[in-house]
């Protein structure tokens, strides 16, 4: 007897315990004030309504503490210390807010591996694994909104990762750390509008949060012409965190091909993770895309970002190709939060450019 009571204490300590105790209370108030309300037209009456009401309002609160509420992935592809902030944050929010966690460990799936950039076979693995169990959570008859990816990740893995996914139509909820809030927060959801033109309302908060575009957008490169072999390279330049001689830096990089500052510093950027200092061949072009200050950290702006700057990199591609004659091959130069990044890798499906890695921040922006 003592076992059997020990265990529905430990039952109704969990949520959905609760939840299930909270509607039998409730419906019990519920349905039995009824008959009063319809027999009883007395000065109280009102009483008797909101005894009613709070008991739906019970019924309807314990069913959200009961309903499954989903999978939680968290991708932990980079060392972290017990003392990191963010990586903490993300732990916790995605063990808090989800039925179930699935735990991707790097040093637990390739435990020798400790290379700066992730292989193009480990991107392509993960991205199968995390469509899987999207495609079981749709199987169980669930919705993928109830999917939350939870990454810590570089930014050039993150946009990789995205690419990678294949999940068309609707995907996982991304989360986003906020430094300003110090929480963990919906960043982006994969949907299929991301790869949409931008409506006027996105265009709207996109035009809200960044700098007016360039005029031109286009932005051509005066020392490479026609004939030369990175005539046909098209550089697009993000920065939606950080400082503001990011710009400078990437624009130096695309123009020259050369990772290293004029006075011989890094700039951060690196073309093979061997050779830091490696060239590569110059763009003829650039677009830079720049954020007015912080951009705010919601939903709807994140997916207005999003579609504004594939808009735009579409428009400067064509541009680009009609005038070399020669289909633009583009390089990402972005500094951001990492959600956007994947988010990007995800909705740049037609003719994306290659992301240019940067040794920091090695994690990501927020």
């Amino acid at each position: 007897m003592r076992e059997t009571w020990r265990r529905l204490a430990d039952l109704l300590s969990t949520r959905k315990g609760a939840g299930t105790l909270l509607m039998t209370v409730a419906a019990s108030v519920a349905l039995g004030v009824v008959p009063n309300i319809l027999e009883s037209w007395t000065p109280n009456v009102w009483l008797l309504y909101t005894a009613f009401v709070i008991g739906v309002t019970g019924v309807l609160t314990g069913w959200s503490m009961t309903r499954d509420r989903g999978l939680g992935i968290l991708l932990a592809l980079y060392p972290t210390s017990p003392s990191d902030t963010r990586a903490m944050a993300m732990r916790n929010a995605a063990r808090d807010q989800h039925a179930a966690l699935l735990v991707l460990d790097r040093g637990q799936l390739w435990p020798s591996d400790h290379t700066p950039v992730m292989s193009p076979e480990q991107i392509t693995l993960l991205g199968r694994l995390i469509d899987a169990r999207c495609a079981e959570v749709l199987s169980a008859g669930a919705d993928l909104a109830d999917v939350g990816l939870y990454p810590l990740m570089s930014l050039q893995d993150g946009y990789r990762l995205g690419q990678a996914l294949q999940s068309l139509g609707g995907g996982p909820t991304i989360a986003h750390y906020s430094p300003t809030a110090e929480q963990v927060v919906p960043g982006i959801r994969l949907h299929g509008t991301l790869r949409h033109a931008p409506t006027p309302v996105s265009q709207a908060l996109a035009a809200a949060a960044l700098r007016p575009p360039t005029d031109p957008l286009i932005i051509h490169n005066p020392a490479i012409g026609p004939g030369h072999p990175g005539h046909q390279r098209l550089a697009l330049i993000v920065r939606l965190a950080g400082r503001d001689q990011m710009i400078g830096q990437a624009r130096h990089v695309a123009e020259t091909g050369n990772p290293l500052l004029p006075d011989g510093r890094p700039t951060g950027y690196f073309f093979d993770p061997d050779d830091r200092t490696a060239h590569t061949t110059p763009c003829g072009a650039v677009v830079i895309i720049e954020a007015d200050g912080n951009i705010p950290e919601d939903l709807n702006h994140f997916a207005a970002i999003t579609t504004h700057i594939r808009a735009q990199w579409h428009t400067a591609r064509n541009t680009w190709s009609a005038e070399t004659g020669i289909p633009a091959e583009g390089l990402l130069f972005f500094n951001g939060p990492l959600t956007l990044a994947i988010a990007l890798g995800w909705s740049l499906n037609d003719g994306p450019p290659t992301f240019v890695a940067h040794t920091l921040p090695e994690r990501g922006g927020g």
